[in-house]
């Protein structure tokens, strides 16, 4: 797995491999496991060590962690519930456009914010976070939640490291939306 997990991540045009090897786990996710089926999946596929799952809540008026991997404990603390200013799920949330943060001490949004001590402190220097979105299409649908992937070293995010793992956050959202409880 580990060199197809290669070839992946340097083949930009990978996309029908990706879905071969990683989307038939969602089959068989319940819709409590499916935001760390999402996220694990995720992690093999870029190989950051790090990333999070969080869902609207609107009772608690925000995002909350519904999944992490690789955090200690002060990361999903201060994360508890995210609004829409200061951080990058939060930028994601509102514009429901993928964030890149190609070094967190540098970014012209989160530089300087309290957001960005936690990240340093969890040794994150890099984020890409993606929308989760409940459409079928590419950006359509509401806002669920966001798939965010962290890395140790700054780095600059391209548009091809991102965008292999936008199959997953789109079906992943589809997934969150196909087993939401009926409301009666």
């Amino acid at each position: 797995m580990d060199e197809r997990l290669e070839r992946l991540r340097s083949d930009g045009d990978g996309i029908s491999a990706l879905r071969r090897l990683f989307l038939p786990a969602f089959a068989q996710a319940d819709r409590g496991s499916i935001p760390d089926t999402g996220l694990r999946a995720t992690l093999d596929l870029t190989g950051a060590g790090m990333g999070n799952v969080q869902l609207l809540d609107e009772a608690a008026g925000g995002l909350t962690i519904a999944a992490q991997h690789g955090f200690d404990r002060s990361f999903p603390d201060f994360f508890a519930v995210v609004g829409d200013d200061g951080t990058a799920c939060g930028r994601v949330m509102r514009t429901r456009a993928p964030v890149l943060v190609h070094d967190v001490e540098r970014d012209r949004f989160l530089a300087r914010t309290p957001a960005t001590r936690v990240l340093l402190e969890a040794g994150v220097r890099a984020v890409c976070s993606l929308p989760l979105l409940d459409g079928d299409g590419d950006g359509d649908g509401a806002a669920l939640g966001v798939l965010s992937v962290h890395y140790r070293a700054a780095r600059e995010l391209t548009d091809a490291k991102y965008r292999l793992p936008e199959p997953l956050s789109h079906r992943l959202g589809r997934s969150l939306r196909d087993r939401a409880p009926e409301v009666r």
